[in-house]
């Protein structure tokens, strides 16, 4: 078998009888993600398109680049010559990720990985590397020569994991590549379970809407744990029965609804005797009342990870609901006739009781496949994240259970509501919010442990 060269440096095997064979590496090239062709695997995590690009030594200059196809699982592991020391950047990625501009692979879900290697000595010498799903969203450095090589190391030399070749391959043996079941028991409450597993939050189409406080998270990988979510908005019903209970609560109560100001003409609590709006989302509560009542029920309030990943279940869709651009029948939204412009879904009441938006065989609701209800809109919801910048929110590359604690007065908020736009209705749109701040547009639901510890 003679190699045949791709580009300057580089080989691959062509099936040409020949006696002689140049001293080359012979990189074999393998990963722990699951490729596309994988039946039932998570359409966000599997790769399609393995880049190689050769640098001279040092990375300075860039001599070669080519795409692989690699969607079927027999593509792997994929080998390559390289005839000479070279440093080479891989990069195993989906295709449609791709800036259309200069079709560079998205940095925040591709997995990145350079390789030094040294002039080889007679013959053929082997090794393999393998892309690990641990290092999806970490750039490599060419001109430093550090990449991510692993989940023991995120920033290592790119001399570093090369090893002798190993029989068959470990396509999709990425923990994270697994759904993530319910094994811990039900909670009392009325929730749905959302498996754990991959997910991507944010939408970077979405950046520079250029609106005060309202700022969606480009594009971000989450690896997250099973949970249970309450199917609705935490009702004035559900309120009024924990004020029956023996309690001595800590926080702020809800506002009242009061004509005179503006932010709270539509609070849905009349109070504790008043069952007229049970099945309204309580609302005009602050943060802090709100993680109270979930923690009184052996919940808490989610993560924005975990409100969007419960939004978008796990397949990437636009909207709670799928694809399909909000209508008056499938959301709660712009139903607020005082808003600048006025309203597009005019409807009284201006709130709606939670899960009135179920769908039918003319209009797709807005719900889950989960079933969890009005992650689209009817209250924007709190959460218990602290907004803060995304670079700042959360640490690079891949997070595991993110929540931002970053030092700041506000926390995030997410989801449209009956006031707001139908534009709005992205899970990806995130709002600043005092957390001691109480009005008609904002509520909340819990969530519960999802994993048996």
């Amino acid at each position: 078998m003679r190699f045949r060269a791709l580009a300057a440096g580089v080989v691959v095997a062509a099936c040409v009888a020949s006696p002689e064979v140049r001293p080359q590496h012979l990189l074999s090239i393998d990963t722990d993600l699951p490729a596309s062709g994988t039946p039932g695997v998570n359409p966000l995590l599997a790769v399609d398109t393995l880049r190689i690009d050769v640098y001279d030594v040092g990375g300075v200059r860039l001599v070669s680049t080519r795409d692989f196809a690699v969607n079927d699982p027999s593509s792997w592991p994929l080998t390559f010559g390289v005839s000479g020391a070279a440093r080479v950047r891989l990069r195993a990625y989906q295709a449609r990720t791709a800036a259309p501009s200069n079709l560079e692979p998205d940095p925040a879900t591709t997995v990145d990985r350079l390789v030094d290697l040294p002039s080889p000595g007679p013959g053929v010498e082997s090794a393999q590397v393998v892309l690990h799903g641990d290092c999806i969203g970490r750039p490599s450095d060419v001109a430093l020569g550090f990449s991510c090589v692993d989940g023991a190391s995120s920033r290592g030399p790119a001399s570093s994991g090369i090893g002798p070749p190993a029989p068959g391959s470990r396509l999709g043996s990425w923990p994270g590549a697994l759904s993530r079941p319910c094994t811990a028991p039900a909670p009392a409450a009325d929730a749905a379970c959302v498996p754990g597993g991959y997910d991507i939050v944010g939408q970077s189409n979405l950046l520079g809407i250029k609106v005060p406080d309202l700022e969606p998270f480009p594009v971000r990988p989450v690896v997250l744990s099973a949970l249970y979510m309450d199917r609705t908005e935490y009702t004035v019903g559900r309120f009024r029965r924990q004020l029956a209970r023996p309690w001595l609560p800590r926080a702020t109560m809800p506002d009242l609804p009061r004509a005179d100001a503006d932010s709270l003409v539509y609070c849905t609590f009349r109070g504790a005797d008043d069952p007229s709006n049970d099945q309204l989302p309580l609302n005009c509560v602050d943060s802090l009342l709100a993680a109270e009542l979930c923690a009184l029920e052996g919940g808490e309030l989610p993560s924005e990870a975990q409100w969007e990943h419960a939004a978008r279940a796990g397949d990437g869709r636009t909207y709670p609901w799928g694809a399909g651009a909000p209508r008056c029948c499938t959301v709660s939204a712009s139903r607020d006739p005082r808003v600048d412009g006025g309203a597009v879904c005019p409807a009284d009441p201006v709130v709606e009781p939670v899960a009135s938006h179920r769908g039918n065989a003319s209009c797709v609701g807005d719900v889950t496949p989960q079933g969890i209800f009005d992650l689209g809109g009817s209250l924007t919801e709190l959460v218990r994240d602290r907004f803060a910048p995304p670079a700042e929110a959360w640490l690079p590359g891949l997070a595991r259970d993110p929540v931002s604690i970053a030092p700041t007065a506000d926390i995030v908020a997410k989801g449209g509501n009956f006031s707001a736009g139908v534009e709005f209705t992205r899970p990806a749109y995130r709002e600043a919010v005092d957390q001691k701040a109480r009005t008609s547009i904002e509520g909340f639901r819990c969530i519960y442990r999802g994993e048996a510890p």
